[in-house]
């Protein structure tokens, strides 16, 4: 792909989506359910670690992008609220909110952090707000005058809506087409249009899990292992590459590379998916060779998590199990 401008830059256009997180440390889940119900019973108030942060798939990706040295627009409907904090968070980087309208209903998340002895996981409470209406009428037809070298599209692929935003985007934007799969536990509701939108995208980028629900849906087999997903999404003509907390895998016309990947010191892997699909994207950009792509998507991923688990520590202490 050619580089745009004076600028020497890959050009990415990121959409549609941007949420404020609002993490909580949660303990271990027994725990937490215990210490509600209490809580509840005795009609009192509990103490919890918190913290706000900026989140959503195409706002990570977009914002990691920036950071490893795009030049990056977002595309996105929100409150003015949440694109002042993308303006404070983005400044001093090459990340353009030109193409973000105010005056919606934003997206939100309520994201509760269990530790735990076999590590961190999270559970995720969305609230979608414009997000669930966002579809092909997002994107401006004076869009299509500008050259990016990469667009990007996050999330909404399990839909009617979000599938022909997808196909609108891909089809009248120039550039390589990066589509990411809609998550797992998302019930999906387009099967035929997620196909279409796939045949149109150059490359997929998506969780293990992602790429298997993706496979069951289009009838592609049930129960397959992360290498059998990856290689049959690539037969549909992409490029696929897929992560998870053990390994990343790249597969092209159903050839499969796999490189393995220990997640194990970290408290958390959220987020990490996106700033890996980032340097995937980057990578794909400059052409490097599949084993190339996955150890610097590895690489990049793991500097998010040990940098996002230092601020973690700051955020919440030394806390290791119920909140007070």
């Amino acid at each position: 792909m050619g580089m745009e401008g004076e600028t020497g830059k890959f050009r990415i256009l990121a959409m549609p989506d941007i949420f404020l997180d609002h993490y909580m440390a949660a303990g271990t889940p027994d725990d937490f359910a215990g210490l509600i119900l209490a809580t509840a019973s005795a009609g009192s108030r509990m103490r919890v670690p918190q913290h706000l942060s900026l989140g959503g798939n195409a706002y990570n990706f977009a914002f990691a992008a920036a950071r490893l040295g795009c030049s990056v627009a977002l595309l996105a409907r929100t409150s003015r609220y949440l694109l002042d904090l993308v303006l404070r968070e983005t400044a001093g980087l090459d990340f353009s909110t030109e193409y973000v309208t105010t005056g919606f209903e934003p997206s939100l998340t309520v994201a509760l952090e269990f530790r735990q002895a076999i590590g961190g996981r999270s559970v995720n409470i969305n609230h979608p707000g414009s997000l669930q209406e966002a579809g092909p009428e997002m994107i401006p037809d004076e869009l299509s005058g500008h050259h990016f070298d990469m667009v990007a599209v996050f999330n909404l692929t399990n839909n009617t809506l979000g599938t022909r935003l997808a196909q609108r985007a891909f089809s009248s934007l120039g550039g390589l087409k990066l589509m990411d799969l809609p998550d797992a536990s998302s019930p999906f509701k387009d099967p035929d249009g997620l196909s279409d939108s796939i045949g149109l995208a150059d490359a997929i980028s998506a969780s293990v899990e992602e790429g298997i629900a993706a496979c069951s849906l289009l009838g592609l087999g049930e129960g397959l292992t992360a290498v059998e997903s990856a290689s049959e999404l690539s037969r549909l003509g992409p490029v696929v590459g897929l992560h998870s907390q053990s390994e990343s895998l790249e597969a092209r016309d159903g050839v499969c590379t796999r490189m393995a990947v220990d997640t194990a010191a970290y408290p958390s892997t959220t987020g990490a998916g996106d700033f890996w699909t980032a340097a995937y994207a980057l990578s794909l950009l400059r052409l490097d060779p599949p084993d190339r792509r996955l150890a610097f998507a590895n690489e990049q991923a793991g500097a998010m998590l040990a940098e996002r688990k230092k601020a973690m520590e700051k955020w919440f202490g030394a806390q290791k199990s119920v909140p007070r």
